[in-house]
């Protein structure tokens, strides 16, 4: 695809981001309280539950389980504990097929944060922060984020919101709530177009 087409269909495109914004859901694995029932989450409220918070075991732990070939963002455990830890994303942070080397999209539980007597483990402790999330739409892939505040010290926190992209395969960006207008678009493309011309004539 050339830039020009490339600049087209960005211009031409039609996705719109969902967003949900419900009262914040308590999302806690502390094993001093009454056992943690699953806590489904339905990105696009078609019934089915796409992902699930739930306490792991009998610990004081939560983990976020990604459910059908639904997948989330974690870094893998090294060897030889096995296990993830969930990534917090920042603000910002573009959530697509594409994404850092060191993280990985995969199918798995993985850990929010886990607390015993000598402390807390888990990236999401004492932070507030987005959790990327790629799910399914009648068979096509659709990206989405989930905003988690995990309580310092507690295993657990409250799903604060949550947004996917309606177009399939589009990326999104971690708290983006609503699609750029066009002009930022056209900012974008102008910009891109700018570096091409860079690029060649450096070349």
């Amino acid at each position: 695809m050339t830039i020009c087409s490339l600049a087209l269909a960005t211009l031409s495109c039609q996705a719109v981001i969902i967003y949900t914004n419900p009262a914040d859901i308590p999302v806690f694995g502390v094993i001093t309280l009454p056992a943690l029932e699953p806590v489904g989450v339905d990105l696009n409220f078609d019934g089915v539950f796409d992902f699930e918070f739930t306490r792991i075991g009998a610990t004081s732990g939560v983990d976020l389980v990604p459910l059908g070939v639904n997948r989330s963002i974690f870094i893998p455990e090294p060897p030889p504990d096995i296990g993830n830890f969930l990534v917090p994303l920042e603000q910002g942070f573009l959530i697509g097929s594409d994404i850092d080397d060191s993280l990985t999209w995969g199918n798995e539980s993985s850990l929010v944060s886990a607390c015993v007597n000598i402390g807390c483990i888990g990236f999401f402790d004492n932070q507030t922060a987005f959790i990327g999330t790629e799910f399914q739409i009648d068979g096509e892939t659709h990206y989405g984020w989930m905003q988690f505040a995990d309580w310092s010290g507690v295993a657990g926190g409250y799903l604060l919101d949550y947004a996917y992209e309606s177009e399939p395969g589009v990326g999104i960006l971690a708290g983006a709530i609503a699609i750029p207008e066009p002009s930022t678009y056209a900012s974008i493309i102008l910009g891109l177009l700018a570096l091409a011309c860079y690029r060649q004539k450096s070349s």
